[in-house]
């Protein structure tokens, strides 16, 4: 009774998450706004449910945080605020995954980082006027690293994984690569670029045509700094044949 109980309780903490997303979204279509403490309370609602812990809370968590980047640069571009989503983010995507997590374990994780990841591809492609040196640096430091070195983890589940496991792999590698895509180019060193390029390929070869496309959009993005950075353009090429069939 008390599970049933709990569960109840969390489909309405959800429900509730889910309509408030939807009313903030639609806070830019009100003529005279909002009044400021409402985006901030939904702030601090949204770092509350992460801190809880739980799958249903971190998607609900950045479900609110994608809601709240609809208020654009004005909102989103105060100090203290892209303060507090960058520790959000840091939270979910700084900490690196242990190795020999069991694969339950590791299906939350990956579905978990590919939400995180998403609301911060979706700040990247709806503010890029804030993606800045001082934002991508720490990024790079201290986000994609430990992120980086799941797909090394991912990878060695690939012929063992069960269908969840290879759904979750494939989302979290998604919004990984969309977010090297939506990186400046000044950004993707050879290092970064040959981190990311042979997993990429792999992809290429092993998975379907669908996730192909979100593959050959990073690697197209970053072909553009090639000729500075020594990017592998042989495996752009190679990404490029196979996904043209």
């Amino acid at each position: 009774a008390q599970g049933a109980a709990r569960a109840r309780a969390l489909d309405a903490l959800c429900a509730h998450a889910h309509g408030t997303a939807a009313l903030v979204s639609a806070i830019g279509d009100v003529p005279f706004g909002c009044p400021a403490e409402l985006p901030a309370a939904v702030l601090s609602s949204a770092s509350a449910l992460l801190s809880a812990g739980g799958e249903r809370r971190g998607a609900s968590c950045w479900m609110l945080v994608c809601a709240l980047l609809t208020l654009g640069v004005d909102w989103a571009g105060h100090r203290a605020r892209l303060a507090s989503l960058y520790a959000l983010w840091r939270s979910a995507l700084g900490a690196r995954v242990p190795k020999g997590l069991a694969r339950a374990d590791l299906e939350a994780q990956l579905r978990a980082r590919a939400d995180a990841l998403r609301s911060l591809v979706t700040f990247c492609a709806r503010l890029p006027e804030l993606v800045t040196a001082g934002f991508v640096k720490p990024l790079l430091l201290q986000l994609l690293p430990p992120n980086l070195a799941v797909l090394a983890i991912v990878r060695a589940h690939a012929d063992v994984g069960t269908p969840t496991l290879q759904a979750a792999a494939r989302a979290f590698r998604a919004q990984l690569y969309d977010l090297v895509a939506q990186l400046p180019a000044g950004a993707l060193s050879a290092r970064l670029l040959n981190a990311v390029v042979p997993h990429a390929l792999a992809d290429v070869l092993l998975d379907s045509a669908g996730h192909c496309a979100h593959l050959v959009r990073a690697l197209l993005g970053a072909n553009a700094a090639a000729d500075a950075r020594a990017l592998p353009v042989g495996a752009v090429g190679a990404c490029l044949l196979y996904t043209s069939d």
